[in-house]
């Protein structure tokens, strides 16, 4: 389930296991990953989040502090947009011409006693599909800060291996084997497709404990990317709804 604060009136959060997977262990050999759930659960939960602020006909970031609870949470997000120079306007597609369209998301989470904002500004190449996230604003609260420099590299290797992951990366099989195998079938993030910069903010909480700081800048990615990307009013955890492709229509956040 997604950790959040969010207060609405009717609010239902529920848990469902698949049997069959407790029965017998995949097939496919498994290994670690970094926040292995975390991207998707918040991808899907954050993506929705931003349909119901298009629904309402209000500015993402205004929606979710109408929403939000915890004072931390409050106060992550408007750190974020206020170093972004967020200006608001209403959540949903807006026409654009060019060969390039432009745009931005935010994604809020939380993550064993952390909470991070970020906002994206994602171009995106109508002729090849391309989706480049050139900018990145990212919040971070960690409570209290130990190695501030140490952990602005955690924070930009996080954001980069997440747009590769929400970009890029996918393990494919077959009824036998992984078929996966190199870095043709197995693509990730290079140099040219980088962010061009990750402005990090650091919010010191000396009065708090130190929270983890390895994971929880790597949840937000993949739904702030979505949030600018080309609407065709896909269900927002649809498979491959953020991998490049050319694009047909649409508008921008």
């Amino acid at each position: 389930m997604p950790a959040e604060s969010y207060g609405f009136a009717n609010k239902r959060m529920a848990w469902e296991t698949v049997p069959p997977l407790l029965d017998r262990a995949s097939p496919l050999r498994t290994a670690h990953l970094r926040d292995p759930v975390g991207p998707q659960i918040h991808f899907a939960s954050e993506s929705f989040i931003d349909e119901l602020a298009v629904a309402a006909g209000a500015d993402p970031v205004e929606f979710r502090l109408r929403y939000l609870t915890a004072p931390r949470d409050i106060a992550i997000v408007k750190v974020a947009a206020e170093r972004a120079g967020w200006q608001p306007r209403p959540a949903g597609p807006r026409d654009t011409k060019g060969d390039v369209a432009s745009g931005r998301g935010i994604a809020f989470v939380q993550r064993s006693g952390t909470v991070v904002a970020a906002i994206a500004e994602v171009e995106i190449d109508r002729r090849s599909g391309k989706v480049w996230p050139r900018k990145w604003v990212v919040a971070h609260d960690c409570g209290l800060i130990v190695n501030p420099e140490g952990l602005r590299h955690c924070i930009e290797g996080n954001i980069v291996q997440g747009t590769s992951r929400a970009l890029w990366e996918e393990v494919q099989f077959d009824a036998k084997n992984v078929t996966s195998v190199d870095w043709l079938t197995y693509p990730i993030l290079d140099i040219t497709e980088a962010p061009e910069a990750i402005d990090i903010v650091l919010v010191d909480r000396p009065e708090l404990p130190p929270q983890g700081a390895g994971e929880p800048s790597t949840r937000p990615v993949a739904a702030a990317i979505r949030q600018r990307h080309l609407r065709r009013h896909r269900h927002p955890s649809a498979p491959r709804s953020l991998h490049p492709r050319p694009a047909q229509g649409g508008g921008v956040l």
